[in-house]
């Protein structure tokens, strides 16, 4: 697994909360994975690319990038409708915790 570059996720979750959204590809943590390693994300790809650079299984990115796989304590504290700054901000923090447990479980 490349814990460094889950690492510049975070970093990227964190610098601008209000532009993570689980649910667009080009800003998830797929699409971030993309990103940090200096590519484009492109919805064809992004998830192949994103599991190869991270070397991990399908199945771990999967539950790593899909909101209904998400271990149920970070799934029932986020809140995809997030709408105010306040929210988003959350959402970055949980998202943060979500790869850290998975740095920590692998899952």
């Amino acid at each position: 697994m490349n814990t460094r570059l889950l690492l510049k996720v975070q970093n990227a979750i964190l610098r601008n909360p209000a532009a993570f959204r689980v649910e667009d590809f080009e800003t998830d943590i797929t699409g971030l994975t993309v990103q940090a390693a200096g590519m484009s994300p492109t919805k064809v790809d992004a998830y192949a690319r994103s599991r190869a650079l991270l070397r991990i299984s399908a199945a771990q990115r999967d539950a790593l990038s899909f909101l209904h796989l998400w271990p149920s304590q970070f799934q029932s504290a986020f809140n995809p409708a997030a709408s105010t700054k306040a929210e988003k901000g959350l959402n970055a923090l949980i998202a943060v915790s979500r790869i850290t447990h998975f740095v920590r479980t692998g899952c």
